[in-house]
């Protein structure tokens, strides 16, 4: 009986140690690979990375930082922070230029596209209005219809969209 115990206490631990290098394995295959390769979306930044250097000393070049909260920290330490102009100049103006450009690309607004509804959606919601009209609160307390039990604000914005929808 007490040798029965080790083996299945062995046992458990070698299961958990094979879980545990799996879930490793895992997560590595997620990120691209062996977990520590380098992997570059553009061109600007794989010519600027130097292998040689540390991770803060490219982020550095770069005119990027690691910690966000840094400069705030600066501040307080009275630290010197490169200007962002003279970062600019330096050998990193390429991807200054990229990175500029892609703000300026995600800041333009886009034209208002109507989400979709299925039609198992639209039935549920017709049935509401069929049986309370415009009265959401009544909407929201009747579970026979409402199986989603979606509150007044839910069925307010949903049923906006379905008539939008419908206009269309």
């Amino acid at each position: 009986m007490f040798c029965l115990f080790f083996i299945f206490r062995a046992s458990k631990g070698i299961a958990k140690q094979t879980r545990s290098q799996y879930r490793k394995k895992k997560k590595a295959a997620h990120f691209g690979g062996k977990a520590g390769t380098n992997v570059f979306h553009t061109k600007e930044i794989k010519d600027a990375w130097d292998e040689k250097k540390t991770l803060q000393q490219n982020f550095t070049k770069l005119g990027l930082t690691l910690n966000p909260n840094a400069n705030i920290k600066a501040r307080q330490a009275k630290i010197k922070v490169v200007p962002v102009e003279e970062l600019r100049s330096g050998p990193a103006g390429a991807l200054h230029a990229k990175l500029d450009e892609m703000n300026e690309q995600t800041n333009t607004p886009k034209s208002y596209v109507p989400k979709s509804m299925s039609i198992n959606e639209q039935r549920i919601l017709l049935k509401l209005i069929r049986k309370h009209q415009d009265d959401y609160k009544a909407m929201a307390r009747d579970i026979k219809i409402n199986v989603k039990q979606q509150t007044e604000a839910q069925l307010a914005k949903r049923i906006a969209l379905m008539r939008h929808l419908q206009a269309l």
